[in-house]
């Protein structure tokens, strides 16, 4: 899942190959910077409406099914100073969260917060640890700065956050890679599907 991708067209990727969901970036009033996820074709996915919200966040979602289970995970997009209330939050975050009973949210929530591994505080990082208790999920973040800073004066951050419904929270294990091309690091998120009593049975036997 990428965010900020300010490309206005859907990118030519191979579709034998792969699932692409964008949304493209737009200029004026209500600028939008873009969304892409991408999942190889042998995966059984499919977009999902995501619910309006008073700010400028950006969303883009899909199913996913895991053996069975459907998974939403939600690739979104939010503006500097422009969630600065716990209420806002709460109204952006959890109507995501009840997509479905698995959910993950993962991007670029321009947050800052020592609750989650940063060095410093923003607006928007000070609204959400305030809202954290009236919303529905959790940060799994765990492993240090996302966003490496590359202007004199700038500090590393922790602004990319990965959220989840308590369902799945023992399942999915994040991990931060090194920088590929944007001073973003990428994360992964991967999901441990849980064993079911006829498995764990068999492994017993």
């Amino acid at each position: 899942m990428v965010q900020e991708t300010k490309l206005k067209k859907k990118p030519d990727y191979d579709e034998e190959a792969f699932h692409v969901f964008f949304t493209p970036s737009e200029e004026g009033g209500k600028a939008k910077r873009g969304l892409l996820t991408v999942a190889q074709k042998e995966v059984d996915c499919c977009e999902i409406p995501t619910p309006t919200n008073a700010v400028k966040a950006e969303t883009l979602a899909i199913s996913i099914q895991i053996e069975g289970r459907a998974y939403i995970a939600v690739n979104i997009y939010v503006p500097c100073d422009s969630v600065t209330t716990a209420e806002v939050w709460k109204l952006l975050i959890n109507p995501l969260l009840m997509l479905g009973p698995r959910v993950i949210i993962s991007g670029d929530l321009n947050a800052r917060s020592p609750m989650w591994g940063d060095t410093a505080h923003n607006k928007n990082g000070k609204a959400l640890e305030e809202a954290l208790p009236g919303i529905h999920g959790v940060i799994i973040n765990n492993d240090g700065p996302t966003r490496i800073a590359e202007r004199a004066g700038d500090s590393d951050s922790c602004i990319d956050l990965t959220l989840v419904t308590p369902s799945v929270l023992l399942q999915v294990h994040w991990k931060l890679l090194p920088l590929m091309g944007s001073n973003h690091r990428p994360a992964i998120s991967a999901v441990q599907h849980p064993r079911t009593s006829n498995s764990r049975t068999k492994r017993n036997a």
